[in-house]
C-alpha cells in the first residue's frame, strides 16, 4: 500500500477507519481516474492530522494566530509554523485576506500550512472529512458521498475544489456512471478544455462519457484525432472509454484497428487503450466481458511480444482457456517485454487447469522461462 500520513502516535481508530474506507472505496476505484496515492488526500491528510485551525499568517510567514478551529482547542498562543506540510502542493487562495489552514502532529510537535481557505468554508472540510471516512461502504452510502463532492467540482474555493476532485476520482467506474448527471455536460467541456486542469481531464472526460449525445461523442473524436505520444497514458484511456460509452460496438472495433492490432503503435498508447477495454470488461455494462475477452484474443494473436498486458485481467475473470495462447506467444514471440512475461507467467502459475502447468514444463524445458 502506499504510504499514509500518520502520526508517530496515530489513535488506532484513525488506522482503522482509513483502512475500511480503503477498501470501500480505494480497492474498487476506477484504474483510469484514481490518484495514484489514494490515501493522501486532502480528506485522508486532514482526517489523521491531531488539530487543525485557521490562521492569519505574521508579515514573518512563521508566526500565526488562530481564528478558527475545526479540531482541538482555539490555540491561544502564537503559532510558530514549520512550512508547507511535505507532501501537500500548495493550493491559491480565492480571496487574498484568505487565512491559513494549519494542521498540528503531535508526533512531532509541529504545525504546517496545508493551504488557504475561507473561514466560511471550514464547515464543509469538517463534513467532507466526516463523510469521506465513513465506515458504511454500502453502494447507496458510497453514492451518497459522491453526490455531495460532485455538486463541488471546480468549486470557486481552490482547496475545495481539489478535494471534491479527488473523492471523485476515487470512486468506481459504476458509480460515476450514476453521478455524471450531477454535473453538467457544459461544465465538463469548458474544464476539459482548461489547459491548467489537465491533470484532472481523466475524471472529466469519463464523466462527459456518460452523458451520451452525438455532439459529445464528436467532440470525444476530435480529442483522440489529436493525441500524439507526449499525450498522458491516463487521457487517452478515458478518452477511448469515453468513447466506448458513446458509440459501443463500433468505437471497440475502431479501438482494435487503431491501437491494438499494429505492433507498431507506441507501448504507452496500447495500454492506455487496453486499460480502457478492460474497465470496461470490468463494467460490463455498455460492452460486454465477452466482447472484450474477444477483442484481448485478437490482440494476442497481433501483439504477441505485448500479449500479458492482457493476462492479468483474464486471470481476474477466470479465463483460464488461455493458458495454450499465452505459451504460443512466448513461443512466438521469445522477446517479450518484460511486464508481459511476468504477467503470462504469473497467469501460468495462478491457472488451476492442468493444461497450465503442461505448457509451463514445455517452456522451462526449451528454455523460454
Amino acid at each position: 500500500m502506499p504510504r499514509m500520513f500518520f502520526n508517530r502516535r496515530v489513535r488506532p481508530s484513525v488506522f482503522v477507519t482509513v483502512l475500511l474506507w480503503w477498501w470501500s472505496v480505494g480497492v474498487q476505484a476506477c484504474a483510469i481516474c484514481a490518484p495514484s496515492d489514494a490515501q493522501n488526500t486532502v480528506v485522508q491528510r486532514l482526517f489523521a492530522a491531531d488539530r487543525i485551525v485557521l490562521a492569519q499568517m505574521d508579515a514573518d510567514g512563521v508566526h500565526a494566530r488562530a481564528v478558527a478551529a475545526m479540531r482541538g482547542v482555539m490555540p491561544e498562543f502564537v503559532i510558530a509554523v514549520a512550512g508547507t506540510l511535505p507532501g501537500v502542493e500548495p493550493q491559491r487562495a480565492r480571496l487574498a485576506s484568505d487565512p491559513h489552514l494549519l494542521v498540528f502532529n503531535s508526533g512531532s510537535q509541529t504545525w504546517w500550512i496545508f493551504g488557504r481557505i475561507g473561514v466560511d468554508r471550514l464547515q464543509w472540510l469538517a463534513e467532507a472529512t466526516r463523510l469521506s471516512t465513513s465506515r458504511d461502504g454500502t453502494r447507496d452510502a458510497v453514492l451518497a458521498r459522491g453526490r455531495f463532492f460532485a455538486q463541488h467540482l471546480e468549486d470557486p474555493e481552490p482547496l475545495i475544489a481539489l478535494a471534491a476532485y479527488e473523492e471523485i476520482s476515487v470512486l468506481p467506474y459504476s458509480t460515476l456512471r450514476l453521478l455524471a448527471k450531477q454535473v453538467s455536460a457544459a461544465s465538463m467541456g469548458i474544464w476539459i478544455e482548461n489547459p491548467s486542469l489537465r491533470a484532472r481531464l481523466p475524471l472529466y472526460y469519463l464523466l462527459w462519457g456518460f452523458q451520451t449525445s452525438a455532439e459529445i461523442a464528436s467532440a470525444i473524436e476530435v480529442s483522440i484525432a489529436k493525441v500524439n505520444t507526449e499525450t498522458p497514458g491516463p487521457e487517452l484511456s478515458a478518452m477511448l472509454a469515453a468513447l466506448l460509452e458513446q458509440r459501443g460496438s463500433p468505437a471497440l472495433d475502431w479501438i482494435e484497428h487503431r491501437f491494438l492490432r499494429d505492433p507498431a503503435v507506441p507501448e504507452g498508447q496500447v495500454q492506455a487503450a487496453l486499460l480502457a477495454l478492460s474497465v470496461h470488461g470490468f463494467d460490463a455494462v455498455k460492452i460486454t466481458r465477452d466482447q472484450v475477452v474477444e477483442a484481448y484474443k485478437r490482440f494476442i494473436a497481433a501483439n504477441p511480444r505485448r500479449a500479458g498486458f492482457v493476462a492479468s485481467d483474464l486471470g481476474s475473470w477466470e479465463r483460464w482457456e488461455f493458458a495454450p495462447v499465452f505459451a504460443s506467444a512466448l513461443e512466438s514471440a521469445p522477446n517479450q517485454v518484460f511486464a508481459s512475461r511476468y504477467s503470462v507467467v504469473f497467469y501460468l502459475l495462478r491457472n488451476p487447469n492442468p493444461e497450465a502447468k503442461s505448457e509451463l514444463e514445455r517452456l522451462r524445458s526449451a528454455g523460454l522461462l
